[in-house]
């Protein structure tokens, strides 16, 4: 089974760019870490991805990394871009549901944690035509805590308001409160959507149509991400 992925541009990775081993973890762990994490990266690159590869991977994955998940809210401080969904199911928390083919097509997703609880998913549409691309920002609070008998790591935010295609401030698509399971190895930021927290939450019982997996910016790397769209900068993440 193949997922074509859900964003339109370009997301070939070169993974010896990025940090896959998490700080701090050394040995047989740390080796296991960074040859399955530059597997996935590597999956997720690809045109036509194999779901069922990627699956076993993050479930790998995952499971090596849970001793460095009690650092989850320290580890996802910063900026990250979108490199593979699962279907639009799990994107749709993080879009403004503002883009609408044929029209016009979501080219790239960047989500932004800062220290504290402030967040930011910042959506470039790609405009048909003879327009520039535009951007929408979702701004919001977030936290990360564990739950379960498990103690699950989870992402709990919600969105106070939108930045819109002009940069006027708007309602958000959703002020509920959005919650996703997270995990951390490195330059990797795994995130599954939709998951009851009544439900078994270990990673076999979770559906890998619910995945989002991000890789992590370097520093004002997301800056030259945005100025190459031809859009305006962000302001500097607070780390």
């Amino acid at each position: 089974m193949f997922v074509i992925t859900a964003i339109s541009g370009a997301l070939a990775l070169s993974t010896g760019s990025f940090r896959i081993r998490p700080a701090g973890v050394t040995g047989r762990t740390a080796s296991v870490m960074l040859s399955v994490g530059s597997d996935l990266l590597r999956e997720c690159s690809k045109e036509e991805r194999s779901l069922e590869r990627i699956g076993t991977l993050v479930s790998e994955l995952s499971t090596t990394a849970a001793v460095t998940n009690s650092k989850a809210k320290r580890a996802i401080i910063g900026d990250w871009r979108l490199v593979f969904a699962g279907d639009a199911a799990a994107l749709a928390p993080f879009t403004s549901g503002e883009v609408r083919p044929p029209l016009g097509v979501l080219e790239d997703l960047f989500c932004r944690f800062e220290k504290g609880s402030s967040m930011k998913v910042i959506e470039v549409e790609r405009r048909i035509g003879p327009f520039g691309n535009a951007k929408r920002s979702l701004v919001g609070k977030y936290s990360v805590a564990s739950s379960g008998t498990d103690k699950t790591e989870r992402l709990r935010f919600k969105y106070l308001w939108m930045d819109d295609a002009n940069g006027r401030e708007a309602e958000p698509p959703t002020k509920n409160a959005i919650e996703a399971v997270v995990s951390t190895s490195g330059s990797i930021l795994i995130l599954r959507v939709g998951v009851d927290e009544a439900r078994n939450t270990s990673i076999d019982a979770i559906p890998t149509d619910s995945l989002l997996v991000w890789t992590k910016l370097r520093a004002r790397e997301l800056d030259r991400e945005l100025d190459n769209l031809g859009l305006k900068k962000e302001d500097v993440v607070q780390s």
